[in-house]
């Protein structure tokens, strides 16, 4: 449960020798650069020196994201290219992890004219970006002609004149007709002339011409039955010559688009592996302008604080002895300093780590509750989520996952659930909510196999699955005041341990053994009086002993209060794990309704057209189930401990540790 041990390193280096330290401690990856040095020293930024670096920070960004955007780009034209050979070198830019020598690298690195070279694939990358533009422009111009596309005159006709509009309508069909019987009623008294055009996808298009004093009437009339004008850009010609216009512009623009990515693959066929070298090598230069913002500077020195693991003491001294400008000194961290954190445990314990870092990474001095949330948190996910066979769908699933990105500790979190899941679905019998009344009767064989592992049904007896949700409760909130009692005594907080937190651990147990009376539990009535005698004493002992260090006795009193107060507050946070009862009972008969559901729309009959009508709602609904299932069930059994858990015992707020070193995304320096 503890975290690494750490040292502190001050470095004072002559600038001699600076860069080359420098790249030394970031190859070796094993110093965290303190961030708050700087807030503890004044007067010793140059201003001037930060605002350079800021604009560098902006300049290597942008080159960055002009790399990213180049393999964005490649990954998905690559289609495009029938030659194998092209396939392979576009692959290969965009997967394969380059190998290099030091002397490779930097060779590479120097003769990289990137200015240059990114410029220009810069210059390009937004051409594409402006051809692919004009493209869907003349796209949507041509999906606005196409419903008229029948009419021959040109376009540059539909103006209005000086006392006449000429406009282009489109109504729905289902309205064309009750608008022309209307339209006919003013005839009598209007001059006006309709025009048909054309029936597109229920839409009836039309050109009506007529007088400027009418035209108020005849356009309410047109919006009474939904209709509305349809506007078209300003053009000349006839309909299908804009659009064999527009088409040859979208030819001509995907020509150049071609043309484009045959450049760049152009580019990198020549240039792939010094991209790749520069890309790792500017993100290592951010990385170390970035970090550089945190040094103490003079003209002729350079201060860092910084941070290495215990075990890497002797490696450090080894990388900076050979140095003759520079002094050092390693220490143990004071009290007031706030060491980052790098937590350490085993490695069937490590994805539960993710889940400590959503709430926050312990304090230095403090307890890692990452291996005490390790084994129960899969528990209450198995619990909540409660079917196995919507725990094999979250086994395959996370296994395929897992395959895919074996780094993410997430995705092993919800593995290891995925067992519980199984484990605890077995135990209650529940397969895709299947009703075991109807197994027993259909198949009696797989029904007596299946009854075998049963435990208990908790549709048929949901008391035992709150009653196990309780005891979980009331055993993490004991464990919960045990921790804290522990971790008390060991940072020598007798006083509140002896007098509070003793006392909310024993009132946990023992009024949870007189409860448990209630619910059939036998206790000798002599082990009662003891237990109800335990329960005085430690509320006594918050009464006298809580907030007697406050000033004014209206203050204590308040104080005293609430001390005993939590009391009730402990039976509301094991109250709190009856959620487990809620979630579970309620992914089951979900996924039983979506059985039942199913089974009506099928009949008693088989009919081929209803069962695989039953698929739709059978699909669906296990599907929504499924999901709501696994959100509900990582939030809640998160929220038992985030909530009621931790609160007893943790605070957090520490600093993860995040070394200086090379990311090497693309490439890989080895030594010769």
């Amino acid at each position: 449960m503890p975290v690494n041990k750490v040292k502190k390193i001050n470095l004072l280096i002559h600038k001699s020798e600076y860069d080359e330290i420098i790249n030394i401690l970031q190859e070796s990856g094993i110093i965290h650069i303190d961030e708050q040095i700087l807030e503890k020293v004044e007067n010793q930024i140059n201003l001037e020196k930060i605002e350079k670096k800021f604009v560098d920070e902006e300049k290597l960004k942008n080159y960055i994201l002009i790399v990213d955007r180049l393999l964005e780009r490649i990954k998905s034209i690559s289609v495009e290219f029938e030659n194998k050979d092209k396939q392979a070198i576009i692959n290969d830019f965009c997967n394969k992890i380059e190998t290099f020598t030091k002397a490779e690298y930097n060779r590479l690195i120097s003769s990289f004219n990137y200015e240059k070279i990114l410029v220009e694939i810069n210059e390009l990358l937004e051409k594409e970006k402006n051809y692919a533009n004009e493209i869907e422009k003349n796209k949507a111009r041509i999906n606005a002609l196409n419903p008229i596309s029948n009419l021959t005159i040109p376009l540059e006709y539909l103006k209005d004149s000086e006392n006449c509009f000429i406009k282009l309508f489109t109504i729905s069909r289902n309205q064309y007709q009750l608008f022309l019987e209307e339209l006919e009623t003013l005839r009598e008294k209007n001059i006006y002339q309709f025009y048909f055009i054309s029936e597109y996808e229920n839409n009836i298009f039309f050109i009506l011409v007529c007088h400027k004093d009418i035209f108020q009437n005849i356009f309410q009339l047109i919006k009474k039955h939904g209709g509305e004008e349809y506007s078209l850009a300003e053009q000349d010609k006839s309909v299908n010559d804009n659009i064999f216009i527009y088409q040859e512009k979208i030819d001509e623009d995907l020509l150049k688009i071609k043309d484009i990515h045959s450049t760049l693959l152009e580019i990198i066929e020549v240039y792939g592996k010094s991209i790749k070298a520069f890309y790792d090598d500017i993100f290592a230069r951010f990385a170390r302008e970035k970090v550089e913002q945190r040094f103490i500077s003079t003209e002729t020195v350079k201060y860092i604080v910084g941070w290495i693991l215990e075990k890497d003491t002797e490696q450090i001294k080894k990388l900076i002895s050979r140095f003759k400008f520079i002094e050092y000194s390693i220490e143990d961290p004071s009290p007031d300093d706030e060491p980052p954190v790098e937590l350490k445990n085993k490695e069937i314990i490590q994805p539960y780590e993710s889940l400590t870092e959503l709430y926050s990474i312990p304090k230095y001095n403090e307890i890692d509750p990452t291996p005490l949330i390790a084994p129960i948190y899969p528990i209450l996910f198995g619990i909540c989520l409660g079917d196995a066979g919507y725990g094999l769908l979250l086994l395959i699933g996370s296994l395929f996952l897992i395959k895919k990105n074996k780094t993410e500790k997430l995705l092993k979190v919800f593995f290891q659930s995925s067992i519980w899941t199984i484990v605890f679905g077995i135990l209650t019998g529940t397969y895709f909510g299947t009703r075991l009344d109807l197994l027993e009767k259909n198949a009696p064989a797989l029904f007596n196999f299946i009854n075998t592992f049963i435990w208990f049904d908790p549709l048929k007896n949901p008391m035992k699955l709150l009653v196990l949700a309780l005891q979980i409760g009331i055993i993490q909130m004991a464990s919960s005041f045990l921790i804290a009692f522990i971790t008390q005594l060991k940072s020598k907080e007798y006083y509140k341990a002896f007098t509070q937190t003793l006392a909310y651990f024993l009132i946990t147990i023992a009024g949870a053994l007189l409860v448990s009376t209630m619910f059939g539990f036998y206790l000798p009535g002599l082990v009662k009086n003891i237990l109800t005698g335990i329960c005085g004493i430690s509320i006594l002992s918050l009464l006298i002993f809580s907030a007697n260090s406050e000033k004014s006795a209206f203050e204590k009193g308040i104080g005293k209060f609430f001390a005993v107060y939590n009391v009730a507050g402990i039976m509301g946070d094991i109250l709190s794990f009856s959620r487990l009862l809620a979630l579970g009972l309620s992914t089951s008969v979900i996924a039983m309704v979506a059985n039942i559901t199913a089974e009506i729309i099928r009949g008693s009959k088989f009919n081929p057209a209803t069962w695989i009508l039953s698929l739709i709602p059978l699909i669906m609904l296990h599907g929504i189930n499924f999901v709501l299932g696994l959100l509900g069930s990582f939030v809640h059994s998160m929220r038992l401990q985030f909530v009621e858990f931790f609160k007893n015992f943790y605070e957090g707020g520490g600093k993860k540790w995040t070394p200086f070193k090379r990311v090497h995304k693309y490439s890989i320096i080895i030594k010769q």
